[in-house]
């Protein structure tokens, strides 16, 4: 009975060191994200992907398959693009106005 207990106490341990590494790892994942979304991103490239992600969910369930990648190319820089210019006609706007 000493031996099954010891096995039991093994796998138990064995669970918890193998949860333990997984969340471990998890977590620095996430903090390179976190870390590298920072570094990298910008309101405009922000508001340009989430525009472009609606415009790519419409689609596909518009015409029922997986879009191509020109055409996925084609509509994250039209919304990049859309977004660019919304900017600068907001920039020009304001120095007129001054």
């Amino acid at each position: 009975m000493g031996n099954y207990t010891y096995l039991a106490i093994g796998i138990l341990l064995g669970i918890a060191i193998s949860v333990y590494v997984y969340m471990s790892r998890e977590e620095r994942i996430e903090k390179e994200i976190q870390m590298s979304k920072r570094i990298f991103s910008t309101k405009l490239l922000d508001s340009a992907l989430e525009k472009s992600v609606t415009k790519m969910k419409s689609l596909i369930t518009e015409k029922s398959r997986e879009l191509s990648e020109d055409e996925k190319n084609e509509i994250i820089f039209d919304c990049l693009y859309s977004a660019k210019n919304l900017k600068d006609d907001d920039k020009n706007k304001a120095n007129n106005n001054i």
